[in-house]
């Protein structure tokens, strides 16, 4: 079983909204959302801007601007034989002129596999609904990838998902595919 794994804002505040200058990157055309690994490493560290926002909070994960985890995230993955991520030195300036390091990386999540067997879903009489049905077969052994059609999913094997829950790590929403709207 797969899931599509998405970070929501938080019961109480919202997730920080962060800046990236692509500009400073000597390859304007680095895609980190391509599933393709880089040729060379981004500027190191990465710096993202913390925007000021009442209630905001740094968050477990982003994709935008920049596909950002935080370290212990990245370690439960890694743990749980995920081995298709390249990650980077991450440092939030925060609103207040500081600097907070060491809690999160960039990364580029190697991989992306054609596998929607079906868009939509039929409930009941014609109804189409969102969602779609994966192509098990197409996954392989597969533990963590983005989706081909829709490079903003990230799928992970139901493995995957367990041992985020085990390490305590409740933040993170599993959507069944049948029910993930992207």
């Amino acid at each position: 079983m797969y899931y599509m794994m998405h970070c929501p804002d938080p019961e109480v505040g919202y997730l920080a909204m962060l800046d990236y200058d692509f500009s400073e990157d000597p390859d304007p055309l680095r895609d980190w959302m391509s599933a393709d690994r880089f040729d060379e490493p981004p500027p190191l560290p990465v710096r993202v801007t913390v925007a000021p926002r009442p209630n905001s909070v740094i968050g477990e994960m982003w994709q935008v601007p920049l596909p950002i985890m935080s370290k212990r995230l990245l370690e439960t993955l890694t743990k749980g034989s995920v081995s298709n991520i390249d990650s980077y030195p991450l440092v939030f300036e925060m609103p207040d002129g500081s600097i907070r390091q060491d809690t999160h990386v960039a990364f580029n999540l190697i991989g992306k596999i054609s596998t929607v067997a079906q868009r939509g879903y039929i409930k009941g009489g014609n109804e189409l609904l969102g969602g779609v049905r994966l192509n098990e077969e197409a996954i392989g052994d597969a533990l963590m990838f983005r989706l081909a059609e829709s490079v903003n999913a990230i799928v992970v094997h139901d493995s995957i998902k367990a041992a985020i829950q085990a390490a305590g790590i409740d933040t993170l929403q599993f959507i069944a595919p049948e029910s993930w709207t992207g």
